[in-house]
């Protein structure tokens, strides 16, 4: 008795079909045996085969399951009935009809005009798969490596499937491609870290160490008024006591505490404030190791560099948020003739509290001081991911004047010396004005550039340096950009008369 792991021997006939003696064509017996040989693998039950193989019936019927012989080989001849074609049976091994096994010399080619399908298989079922030569050794059917179902693999131990082989794909896989993102996000750190290296020279220290480091030079300022209290932040700027902070945070306040990083807590008074660019300035008596923050260059600032906001919103002491630079050079004009110049923009979380913070790149230096977030007029509500900070180097130009007089004498601002009033069609109307757009001047400074000049009252500035003006906002942005000492060309109406003035430059003073 044969077995599924051994080699099968010739001795046993049972399974081999027997030959009807032919002298005409006479093949040798070893060949004859190869060709009708049963694997033993079909007759293991264990294997869903028959106990049996299916018993020879004639010389007419070949055994179940094979296909028909070719019409040129000895067995076939010698099991021919004139005018009877071999019988076609199905499978008793339920193999589903798209995966059809045949032995690796079949199908047949079909004799010309015969009207078969291709291999004798029955018309309603697909060709079948026609396999590659087995190795040689290996008499097992196989089509792309497989077997039929509930059997193994050819070439393969007795017992292994290949279920567990597609599991380990299954699992292998996900890791694969796990490991593949992993590195793919590690190497687009890198370049995105070199990238910004590259962009921001500096920039290789990272957000925790710059927090880490900043924050120490952040206070909390606790402000005592009439009506109650209020809060905000203030940075150190000076070893000698001196915090930079907001002129809102102070304003009409009687007494000041600032509340350090390791929650000391010390009186201050206000040395001086600024309300045209909202600064200020407070003092502390300094204990030891008062930490001091370094005023970088805002004029370097580039659109979408990463930058922190260090502050203390809604009295959340020691509060680090995110960001970029959103814009630059925005102006910003908070009423009463307050007018922040070149104020930059970031989306760093800036709340109540923040006020008079920092603003800090990634080389750990003081780029901004956080001023305001603009109100959403359709649901009067703080803008969301919009604030706006004054500029590193508006600070350093205003912040030594307040520390040593006290006020602002140079605001280091253009100014003409006039007021002025936008005109519209309205006004155009019912002032009965030559032109329907530019500033109208209402008032001239005495001993100020324009009266030097000779602008008057009622003249209509339409043009500065060949730029339209449309209105009083076009203007001071105009002016913003200039200096002090500058001259520039006016075109202006006076009556229906159009006419160039050239004007120097004074500087705005300050109240």
């Amino acid at each position: 008795m044969s077995h599924s792991d051994q080699k099968p021997d010739p001795s046993e006939s049972s399974n081999i079909p027997q030959r009807a003696t032919d002298s005409s064509s006479e093949q040798p017996a070893e060949q004859s045996r190869s060709r009708s040989y049963t694997p033993p693998f079909l007759n293991d039950p264990s294997r869903g085969g028959p106990t049996q193989p299916p018993p020879y019936r004639g010389p007419t019927e070949q055994p179940a399951g094979y296909a028909p012989l070719e019409a040129e080989s000895d067995i076939y001849r010698s099991n021919e009935t004139q005018g009877q074609t071999p019988t076609s049976r199905p499978s008793p091994y339920a193999e589903p009809t798209y995966r059809s096994y045949y032995p690796p010399d079949w199908p047949p080619t079909p004799a010309a005009g015969a009207g078969t399908p291709p291999g004798n298989v029955p018309s309603g079922m697909p060709p079948p798969y026609t396999p590659a030569a087995p190795p040689p050794g290996q008499y097992a059917y196989q089509a792309q490596g497989t077997a039929p179902q509930g059997f193994p693999p050819p070439g393969g131990a007795p017992g292994q499937r290949r279920g567990t082989n597609n599991k380990m794909q299954f699992i292998a896989l996900p890791l694969i491609a796990l490991l593949m993102g992993a590195l793919g996000g590690w190497l687009a750190a890198g370049a995105a870290t070199h990238s910004a290296n590259a962009l921001f020279p500096g920039a290789n220290q990272s957000t925790e160490q710059v927090a880490a480091k900043f924050r120490t030079s952040v206070v909390q300022i606790n402000v005592e008024t009439q009506t109650g209290g209020g809060l905000g932040s203030g940075v150190i700027i000076d070893p000698r006591g001196y915090i930079v902070t907001n002129n809102h945070v102070v304003n009409n306040g009687l007494n000041y505490q600032v509340v350090l990083y390791d929650n000391t807590r010390l009186p201050a008074n206000v040395v001086g404030t600024d309300p045209n660019d909202d600064l200020a300035v407070v003092k502390i008596n300094p204990p030891k190791h008062l930490s001091v923050a370094n005023i970088g260059d805002s004029s370097r600032l580039q659109v979408g560099q990463p930058v922190l906001a260090i502050g203390n919103p809604l009295g959340i002491t020691q509060t680090v948020t995110g960001g970029i630079v959103s814009a630059l050079g925005r102006n910003i004009n908070e009423g009463q003739n307050n007018l922040i110049i070149n104020a930059i923009q970031t989306d760093a979380a800036i709340n109540p509290g923040n006020s008079g913070g920092a603003l800090v790149n990634m080389q750990g230096n003081l780029i901004g001081i956080p001023t305001l977030v603009p109100i959403d007029p359709e649901f009067k509500t703080p803008a969301s991911g919009v604030g706006f900070a004054i500029p590193s180097n508006r600070v350093k130009f205003i912040v030594p004047q307040l520390i040593n007089s006290g006020r602002v004498v140079q605001s280091g601002r253009a100014d003409i010396g006039v007021n002025v009033v936008s005109v519209d069609p309205d006004i155009a109307d019912q002032a009965q004005l030559p032109v329907d757009h530019g500033a109208l001047i209402v008032n001239v400074k005495p001993d100020s550039a324009a009266a030097t000049a000779g602008l008057k009252r009622g003249d209509i500035i339409v043009e500065a340096n060949n730029q339209s003006i449309q209105d009083t906002a076009m203007l001071q942005d105009f002016l913003i950009n200039k200096s002090p000492g500058q001259t520039i060309t006016l075109q202006i109406y006076r009556g229906n008369q159009q006419m160039p003035v050239k004007v120097q430059l004074g500087e705005q003073q300050f109240g």
